[in-house]
């Protein structure tokens, strides 16, 4: 298009171009050589018109191709924009219910979490309690032996001190058990120490019986009355009451008499028959005025019935049997030197106090006991099921709570 310009024809006042040298100029027939050029270019201007024509018809339609393709880009930019906002909605949407699941997944996860931290903690409490007792039963074998020993030892003392009320045996298996706990020499065991020496201190303080002793006195006693003489009291009133009733008869005279010594000889045997017995007082053993031997038993009797009590440490049945034999020596051997002197030990023997007030030693095999719970006792807890949160579901809580291998 730019040559256009320079092509237009220009009128005849250009100068006419300057022949070259060597150059032959042709002049036309029937004219000068000027006017052919003109000629020329008035012949070509319809054709550059038409040419530019062309030229312009085809940059509209250049131009309008491109135009068209730019709305067709543009149509299509904006289909691909409305395409591109849906699913960037859609995304979104979707983004949002991912959201939505991975928080419920997190907080399901964190339950897990839970769940894991807690079986964690459990096995760990577990762990430690069992190698707690594995070190129990491995290190310290010889101290639960000995410990075992002297709980057993209090155990002993204390049935001593209930059955048999020997505060001296009591006291030997208290410091035996004192001893043990003090080889361990565990800070631990002090409570135990302190209840033992509370408790020897205390069977150190109560007075001693001679239960043996006393036992054995009776026993000699006993014995003693078998040695007593026949008793001449007795011989003598039976003699004295022969006699008077012989002096009686002879003295008797006539009818009267005679009545009179009916009347007392059935009053004799009335006497004989009918025997007056007060229930508020103890029977008292009926003794023929002949029977020394079985008055020798009934003594023998009461003295083992005191040999009897004093073992069982009944101060009232102790008594009273002596009362007893005491009275029966006084009344038919109290005439003799044996019988005073028999007598005489055995009031000695019924003032003596054969109990004495025994103290309670419970304290410390409970110390001791108490000790070797907390030392050996295990968690309660161990073996129950795991408790699981209540916002976890069914089928995780189930897997959850599987064991693992």
């Amino acid at each position: 298009m730019t040559s256009d310009k320079s092509s237009t024809p220009k009128d005849d006042k250009q100068p006419a171009p300057t022949p070259v040298a060597g150059t032959k100029v042709v002049t036309p027939p029937g004219g000068s050589p000027a006017s052919a050029p003109t000629a020329a270019r008035r012949a070509s201007a319809p054709l550059w018109l038409l040419a530019l024509m062309f030229l312009l018809a085809a940059g509209t339609a250049g131009l309008g191709y491109l135009v068209w393709l730019d709305y067709q880009r543009s149509a299509l930019t904006q289909q691909q924009y409305y395409e591109t906002q849906q699913r960037l909605e859609a995304q979104q949407l979707q983004l949002q219910q991912n959201r939505g699941e991975w928080q419920q997944g997190q907080q399901q996860q964190l339950a897990r979490e839970q769940v894991w931290q807690q079986r964690v903690d459990s096995l760990e409490q577990r762990l430690q309690q069992q190698g707690e007792l594995l070190r129990g039963l491995t290190s310290t074998t010889r101290a639960d032996w000995q410990l075992a020993e002297a709980e057993f030892l209090l155990r002993v003392a204390q049935q001593r001190l209930m059955l048999d009320g020997s505060a001296t045996a009591a006291l030997a298996l208290l410091e035996s058990a004192d001893a043990i706990v003090r080889e361990q020499n565990n800070d631990d065991l002090f409570p135990v120490r302190d209840r033992l020496q509370r408790d020897i201190t205390a069977l150190k303080l109560v007075p001693e019986v001679d239960t043996t002793g006393y036992y054995l006195r009776l026993a000699a006693l006993s014995d003693q009355i078998q040695a007593l003489p026949v008793l001449p009291r007795m011989l003598a009133d039976t003699d004295a009451a022969d006699s008077g009733q012989q002096t009686a008869a002879t003295t008797a005279e006539g009818v009267w008499g005679r009545i009179v010594q009916s009347f007392h000889a059935a009053l004799t045997q009335l006497a004989d028959q009918v025997r007056i017995r007060h229930h508020d007082e103890p029977l008292q053993p009926l003794l023929p005025p002949d029977g020394v031997e079985y008055l020798r038993q009934n003594l023998r009797f009461y003295m083992e019935q005191a040999q009897l009590a004093l073992l069982r440490q009944e101060t009232d049945v102790y008594q009273s049997s002596l009362a007893s034999a005491l009275q029966l020596v006084q009344r038919y051997f109290g005439g003799q030197e044996a019988g005073r002197k028999l007598a005489a030990e055995l009031m000695q023997m019924q003032q003596l106090a054969i109990t004495s007030e025994l103290p309670n030693i419970r304290g410390s095999l409970q110390a001791l006991q108490a000790y070797l719970e907390r030392l050996h006792k295990l968690d309660e807890r161990m073996g129950e099921p795991l408790q699981l949160p209540d916002s976890m579901p069914a089928a995780e809580a189930d897997s959850a709570a599987e064991p693992q291998p």
